[in-house]
């Protein structure tokens, strides 16, 4: 027996569900017609559809940013000239996070002593930074003095090969990296033919030379994935002799040479490297 829609429902429920139905003007295929109108983005002047009872004024995320860093300069930079130390522990905060690094100790320590060196102890920067006039808070970055302190701090840092592995790693671990598809099938390969011999690696536990091997054992041999899209271009005898400079021999496989047709060809080349290299 086939019931009605409202079969189960309580009277006051059907009631109200009647009561909404009834404001709702419904065209002769059953949908709700969508009274529209048109409107200029208040921004790039940009003509938008929007329903009738929208509020809407801009286009985009980017242009109502853009809008009320030109127009309410004042409003946007009022908690940057009231609590200037809180900007800067911002920034620092935001340095860290886009890094994908941990807040710990020695992360704090680099960092500071980075926006010491140009607030700090240049305090006249800070002042002139918070009393400047600018619209967007892009333009800060284009201060030739900031940008090119900068660039010298984080040059020497990461000259520095226990902080850049030490980064690198944290990046890696915050990412949560893991095998994806084609290094499973990768990895299965490897396992059949020479078991609990390799490991990955490429979730950071070993850096060398500021690189990220994918699968490593005990011989310092490394197997290399290169993914056709986002290794394109790369030439592999660079990857290659970054690993031989600390004596690491490394074999790179493309994506497309895990396909079905080359199994017997990428057996021989995995089986020949491991052998020889031995």
């Amino acid at each position: 027996m086939r019931h009605p829609w409202n079969y189960g429902l309580t009277k006051d429920t059907d009631e109200r569900v009647s009561r909404i139905a009834e404001t709702r003007s419904l065209n002769h295929r059953g949908y709700k017609e969508v009274v529209t109108k048109t409107i200029l983005c208040k921004n790039c002047e940009k003509e938008l559809i929007v329903s009738e009872k929208s509020d809407q004024k801009f286009c985009s995320k980017k242009c109502t940013t853009t809008w009320h860093h030109s127009n309410e300069p004042d409003k946007f930079y009022k908690w940057i000239k009231e609590e200037p130390k809180k900007f800067i522990e911002h920034n620092r905060k935001v340095g860290i996070s886009q890094r994908g690094v941990s807040e710990k100790d020695w992360v704090k320590k680099q960092i500071s002593k980075i926006m010491k060196d140009f607030y700090v102890l240049n305090p006249n920067n800070l002042e002139a930074f918070i009393n400047q006039d600018i619209k967007n808070n892009a333009d800060r970055w284009l201060d030739p003095k900031q940008h090119q302190l900068h660039s010298k701090k984080m040059l020497q840092l990461w000259s520095d090969t226990e902080y850049k592995n030490n980064t690198i790693r944290k990046m890696m671990s915050s990412n949560g990296k893991k095998l994806n598809k084609k290094e499973e099938k990768l990895f299965e390969i490897i396992e059949g033919l020479f078991p609990s011999k390799f490991f990955f690696v490429g979730d950071g536990k070993v850096i060398i030379n500021g690189k990220v091997p994918d699968f490593i054992n005990g011989k310092k041999q490394i197997i290399e994935l290169f993914g056709d899209y986002w290794h394109k271009g790369e030439n592999t005898e660079d990857r290659i002799s970054i690993f031989k400079e600390l004596d690491y021999d490394c074999l790179v496989i493309w994506e497309h040479e895990l396909k079905i047709d080359n199994r017997d060809k990428l057996l021989n080349k995995i089986t020949n490297f491991v052998k020889v290299e031995a």
